[in-house]
């Protein structure tokens, strides 16, 4: 809701052809259509979260017993909310990205003062490695509570 509450608002503020690009020199050298942009971001959004969406109800559906991945329940609770968990970080970096663009385009922003964010993404995305990591190595180790 989040995202679709910051693209519509800021719909109305954008230029009318939104700066997306710009070269090394800090000249802008693509633009995109104010709908185009809108209706882009919209669909990266929706399909990018019906993909998770269906792909977290398709793991939940693998039963624990079967032996063709999960070897226990806790895994594979422990994997499924480790995938919801990425695709919370996705939708956020999506959020980030779309509110950059618009700050971007508006002139009475100083776009410097939120670089900081991009960085905050790569830190998220290295600390879902890890917990990937770890659950994936413990995978043997963790008792089956719901047997």
């Amino acid at each position: 809701m989040l995202f679709f509450a910051l693209l519509t608002l800021s719909y109305a503020n954008l230029p009318a052809d939104v700066s997306v690009h710009t070269n090394e020199a800090g000249a802008v050298d693509w633009y995109m259509e104010k709908g185009a942009f809108y209706y882009a971001a919209l669909i990266i959004f929706v399909v990018s979260n019906l993909v998770s969406f269906y792909f977290i109800r398709v793991l939940d559906s693998v039963p624990a017993s079967t032996g063709f991945y999960f070897k226990n329940y806790s895994f594979k609770s422990k994997l499924i909310s480790w995938f919801a968990g990425f695709v919370t970080m996705v939708n956020l970096f999506l959020l980030i990205a779309v509110a950059y663009i618009v700050l971007f385009n508006l002139e009475e922003y100083q776009i410097n003062k939120y670089q900081y964010l991009f960085y905050l993404i790569p830190v998220l995305f290295v600390g879902s490695a890890i917990w990937l990591f770890s659950i994936y190595t413990n995978r043997h180790r963790q008792l089956d509570l719901d047997a």
